[in-house]
């Protein structure tokens, strides 16, 4: 599952992260994240302290792990998938700063990891700052208290209403 939450700031997005993290942690094994991958830009945002409590911490990044982290994770989960073994994985970028690489290995991780239970969260206060090809193939969009840029409102109407 991709899933966006945007807004500007202070408008709730680590709080309905934290919400919804918290949902997550009560869900039965088959369904509940094994492993969370988290890159919250070096805040110390609302859902921290919620991962740290469920799950292991040491994927807690300033920056999201380049293109062979995430490489080696779609390896994991296919070599996992094959044995007959399920391990659900979250990625959570919450204003991540990215370079180009790192955009198109996490776009990559969106298209590809959907097959192999790998799901992404996005919280970023700009709708475009979501690469392009992940906003077309969003299963869930979190618009908090509106979008105060036009840029946003533009995308977002080409995106979904085809105008």
């Amino acid at each position: 599952m991709v899933l966006m939450i945007t807004g500007a700031r202070k408008t709730g997005k680590s709080f309905m992260c934290s919400h919804l993290l918290r949902k997550a942690a009560l869900l039965p094994s088959s369904s509940r994240p094994d492993l969370v991958i988290c890159c919250c830009g070096g805040s110390q945002a609302d859902y921290v302290p919620i991962i740290k409590e469920h799950w292991d911490e040491r994927f807690l990044f300033d920056r999201l792990p380049g293109p062979d982290f995430m490489q080696r994770l779609l390896d994991q989960q296919r070599a996992l998938d094959s044995t007959g073994t399920r391990r659900n994985v979250l990625v959570i970028m919450d204003d991540a700063p990215v370079d180009k690489d790192v955009r198109n290995s996490i776009t990559e991780v969106g298209y590809r990891g959907r097959h192999y239970n790998v799901s992404i969260w996005i919280l970023a206060i700009s709708f475009v700052m979501c690469p392009k090809g992940l906003r077309r193939s969003l299963d869930a969009l979190f618009i908090m208290c509106g979008l105060p840029l036009a840029s946003d409102r533009k995308c977002l109407t080409e995106d979904f209403c085809g105008c």
